[in-house]
């Protein structure tokens, strides 16, 4: 990018070709409760003045804070694929917690501290910590 690194019509012009279709602008907007940040909302338009002066608007309805926001700095859809994996984490972090239990159940250990030991084996073996849970809850099904 050339000219005024603060335009954010020219950042806007830059990121355009890598966003996705149909996808114009986006508006990204932090929830902030007692000083600290906690949540962060982004939206896209349709449109490349989606947001114009509709910022404070739209903060309000997420109960977000307009001071912060920031325009068409989420372009390239990164926070939407990272949403559209989140069901993946879950199901894994789920799958992960099944594991932990049965074998804290199994050995009368803390289910904190068995996970952790999960995770140093996972790692050691070069798997990703998931595999190593569901291999323990099909060998527990198995029997």
């Amino acid at each position: 990018m050339t000219g005024d690194p603060l335009d954010e019509r020219a950042w806007q012009q830059a990121a355009l070709p890598d966003a996705a279709p149909g996808v114009r602008s986006s508006l990204s907007l932090p929830v902030i409760d007692t000083g600290t940040v906690v949540a962060e909302v982004v939206v896209y338009g349709s449109s490349e003045t989606t947001f114009t002066g509709r910022c404070r608007q739209v903060a309000r309805i997420f109960g977000a804070w307009p001071g912060g926001a920031v325009s068409n700095a989420d372009l390239c859809f990164d926070t939407r694929r990272e949403a559209a994996a989140a069901p993946v984490r879950l199901t894994d972090l789920e799958t992960i917690d099944v594991a932990a239990q049965m074998l804290a159940r199994e050995r009368g250990l803390g289910v904190a501290h068995v996970r952790d030991r999960m995770y140093a084996a996972a790692a050691r073996a070069g798997i990703a910590v998931v595999r190593l849970a569901r291999l323990v809850i099909d060998d527990r099904d198995r029997a």
